[in-house]
């Protein structure tokens, strides 16, 4: 059976720097996981355009990647690494779809820009 993303709600724009967990099916119909974390690392001018996020995986020896601690308030419960670039449908990041979790801080956020080239 497939699933869709959940149209509901109204998209709005993240913020550079924040983590998310998104229903994965924004990100990739192939991901074995319902939710995954996110860091929102570039941002449309308008929701008709795509957001770019960096997904996060518990395996510590992705590459390249950027190491990330655990942190429970993030939802974060292991260290992992931010680890996959992917972009999404600005027009699908709704209430429905994603749920902000708070900001890592700009070390952290620069070091994963220039990890992707970003």
């Amino acid at each position: 059976m497939t699933t869709i993303a959940n149209f509901s709600g109204s998209p709005y724009l993240p913020m550079p720097g924040e983590v998310y967990w998104v229903d994965t099916m924004i990100l990739s119909a192939d991901d074995k996981k319902a939710r995954r974390p996110v860091l929102v690392v570039g941002v449309p001018d308008s929701s008709f355009r795509r957001i770019t996020v960096v997904t996060r995986t518990s395996s510590r020896h992705r590459s390249p990647g950027v190491a990330s601690a655990a942190n429970s308030g993030l939802g974060l419960n292991r260290p992992g690494t931010w680890g996959y670039l992917r972009n999404v449908d600005a027009s699908l990041w709704t209430p429905s779809n994603v749920s902000c979790y708070g900001e890592v801080d700009g070390t952290e956020l620069y070091e994963v820009r220039v990890e992707f080239g970003l």
